[in-house]
């Protein structure tokens, strides 16, 4: 409990790659030949790759961002002044910065590859970034909206630039709400044991054995303890006071 500072400084975003302009959404590129179109992001154990054929038939901007698409990759064909190009947006987080490798159509080579020692092709419209920002003066970085080890227990949506207070407290409705369901159910779990009697002893020594562990449980607890919060025992039952 208590008002915490948190002062967000940037937010997560994922990286944006645009090809450059053509004339022609539909018009095909290049030969036509099989080309594999590898797109991988991470490193280590949080590497991560999609591999697509473009050949005869879908090398074109909207075949190229249709089977993009159909990888599960957010890809689209978006219109300028100039002309059509591809754009393809990464997950939010530095970590997920792309890199596109092509093998086949020289043209689509030119037009698709991104990342070390590539020549031509996409061209970086915004930077993949970590979120970053400062709880009580303190600064830390998440690759998601959502630090979760800022303040104990708790999970930030970061969602604009800016300074704001979090304020915690207890809430004493939703702890007397968890008190009463388990005495809820303690009590209903008997009557269901007990309802399985048969008069068979053999068959009801199994559910007086279960209603015995579980009663021990709770008699291992601290009488004050429970006491506390409103529970007290009476004839294999629990009684709730709700004050």
């Amino acid at each position: 409990a208590g008002t915490h500072t948190v002062e967000v400084q940037q937010l997560a975003q994922g990286q944006r790659l645009a090809s450059f302009t053509l004339p022609d959404k539909d018009k095909a590129i290049g030969t036509g030949a099989s080309t594999l179109v590898r797109i991988e992001t991470g490193s280590g154990k949080d590497a991560s790759s999609v591999t697509l054929r473009i050949e005869q038939g879908n090398n074109t901007l909207d075949g190229i961002a249709k089977a993009m698409r159909e990888a599960g990759l957010d890809a689209k064909v978006v219109e300028g002044d100039k002309g059509f190009a591809l754009s393809l947006n990464g997950k939010p987080g530095a970590a997920n910065a792309m890199r596109i490798t092509v093998e086949g159509d020289a043209a689509l080579g030119a037009l698709l590859s991104y990342g070390s020692g590539a020549v031509g092709g996409m061209n970086q419209q915004a930077a993949a970034q970590d979120a970053r920002a400062l709880v009580d003066g303190k600064g830390g970085t998440s690759a998601p909206h959502t630090p979760d080890k800022a303040i104990a227990a708790v999970s930030l949506s970061l969602s604009a630039i800016g300074k704001s207070e979090v304020k915690l407290a207890r809430d004493p409705a939703a702890v007397a709400g968890n008190v009463k369901q388990l005495v809820e159910a303690f009590n209903t779990l008997g009557a269901g044991l007990d309802g399985l009697k048969s008069g068979d002893a053999a068959q009801d020594a199994l559910p007086g054995r279960v209603r015995l562990e579980i009663a021990r449980v709770l008699d291992a607890a601290d009488p004050e303890a429970l006491a506390d919060i409103g529970i007290t025992g009476k004839v294999g039952k629990l009684v709730l006071d709700s004050a």
